[in-house]
């Protein structure tokens, strides 16, 4: 049924139909796939502090403290992880950005906003799983 036959059809419905009544394919979004996770790791988490903005990072591009970027020491510039949180279970994407942290026992660097979002601003270090996916 084409597009502009469909939209005239759900104007002119009576209030007791609904679209999920209607048999329309391009309303049914795609099944999600599941997200296989390669690698883990365990250890902590820190943030840049705000005074590295707009400062170069190891992948010649410019800190920006608005996005949802990482620094790990070896994997690949690009890849996406999950953050999650071991104590509340909260849980960010990322993508590596950047190489660090060099302190025994940190395994990951946040954005800012990525701390804002795994809640980590005001502790400043806390446990983390990493997970490449």
């Amino acid at each position: 049924m084409p597009f502009y036959l469909s939209l005239l059809l759900l104007l002119a419905l009576p209030s007791t139909l609904t679209i999920t009544d209607l048999d329309l394919p391009w309303l049914h979004q795609a099944p999600v796939r599941a997200i296989r996770v390669v690698w883990r790791e365990h250890g902590l988490a820190s943030y840049y502090h705000h005074s590295l903005r707009g400062k170069l990072m190891a992948n010649h591009q410019h800190y920006d403290a608005k996005a949802m970027t990482c620094a790990h020491r070896w994997l690949k510039f690009g890849t996406w992880v999950r953050i999650r949180r071991t104590d509340t279970g909260r849980s960010i994407l990322a993508q590596v950005s950047d190489r660090g942290p060099f302190v025994t026992g940190r395994v990951v660097d946040l954005s800012a906003e990525a701390a804002r979002r795994l809640c980590i601003r005001h502790r400043g270090v806390t446990a983390v799983t990493v997970e490449v996916l």
